[in-house]
């Protein structure tokens, strides 16, 4: 697997695939488990897309702080 993590949360992460498959795009980000909670899925078709996307959220204030003060993007990220 030619992914490259850059966000994690307790194992639920957020990778670069920098070796997609036949139907994938080279730089395509990719959410994903290490245990199995949920099934990889295509978030943004690049990291500048997944940026905006925050970006957006952020400024819409789609998110939840815990009591830890740690940021939480809501489930829907990424959809389309």
């Amino acid at each position: 697997m030619g992914w490259l993590p850059f966000m994690d949360a307790g194992g639920d992460k957020f990778v670069v695939d920098l070796d997609p498959d036949d139907i994938g795009k080279h730089g395509q980000v990719i959410s994903c488990s290490n245990y199995g909670r949920f099934d990889p899925s295509v978030v943004a078709t690049s990291l500048r897309d997944f940026l905006h996307k925050l970006s957006e959220q952020l400024i819409e204030r789609e998110f939840s702080l815990d009591t830890g003060g740690h940021i939480w993007l809501n489930e829907s990220f990424g959809d389309n």
